[in-house]
């Protein structure tokens, strides 16, 4: 494809008359357009916070022999980043762009009209929300004392992104006291870490987690009451006790 100038000319001369004219040097230029083809893009995908990996293009039209390949396939990803400057989790729509043909016979072709509108090839790329885990240190207190709920660690974040624990809950159903306290003993998964928070948050997924609970017996004091009796008397009667 291109523009060629004096690829045209005129050999000879035809007709009843034509020995009595001498051919100069005639010639014309010659113009190639280049074809039309058409492209189309899969749909790309990958995990939030992994390499990116277009979806591949394909070519429609092309002539049998010529060497035309797609261009890489471009993410416009801008202002769809997180904190840490990946793509957020999530489907964008058209973000896949065809970049330039690249080949020998590349010049030959395009997939822009000359004339018309003009639909860019375009594709969808969806991110899927990074699966998080996280751990809950035991937590532990003295009966009667207030609860101490572990701290909770997220595994898996992304360095760079605004990811937190929320708060740590202490399930405590079917074991109090009768002054509803948490009762001694070590209570296991107790500890409830139910959710996510904090700006990047949406690009994870997250199940929960649970952690264990040790609650230790509160030490009490006393007295006893001074108790007496006379000798020979039979049964001792003892004082009386109190705790504290």
């Amino acid at each position: 494809a291109g523009y060629y100038t004096g690829i045209q000319s005129i050999s000879s001369l035809g007709g009843a008359d034509a020995d009595n004219y001498e051919l100069g040097v005639v010639t014309g230029d010659w113009t190639v357009t280049p074809r039309l083809i058409s492209a189309s893009i899969e749909a790309g995908s990958s995990i939030y916070g992994d390499a990116l990996t277009p979806g591949a293009a394909t070519l429609s039209g092309l002539i049998d022999g010529d060497q035309v390949d797609p261009a890489n396939v471009i993410l416009d990803t801008s202002g769809r980043l997180s904190s840490s400057g990946n793509l957020r989790a999530g489907t964008h729509t058209g973000i896949q762009q065809l970049g330039k043909l690249s080949g020998l016979d590349a010049a030959n072709y395009t997939t822009v009209p000359m004339f018309g509108d003009f639909t860019p090839v375009t594709a969808d790329y969806t991110v899927t929300a990074k699966v998080l885990d996280a751990t809950i240190a035991a937590g532990s207190s003295v009966y009667g004392e207030a609860l101490a709920p572990g701290a909770a660690t997220l595994n898996g974040v992304v360095d760079g992104d605004n990811v937190l624990a929320g708060n740590v809950t202490i399930d405590t159903t079917g074991f109090t006291s009768t002054s509803g306290f948490l009762i001694a003993g070590l209570h296991e998964g107790i500890q409830r870490l139910a959710d996510i928070a904090g700006a990047d948050a949406g690009n994870y997924s997250f199940a929960g987690a649970t952690g264990d609970y040790t609650v230790e017996k509160r030490e009490v004091g006393g007295s006893i009451e001074t108790a007496s009796s006379v000798y020979g008397a039979g049964r001792l009667s003892t004082g009386v006790a109190t705790l504290m």
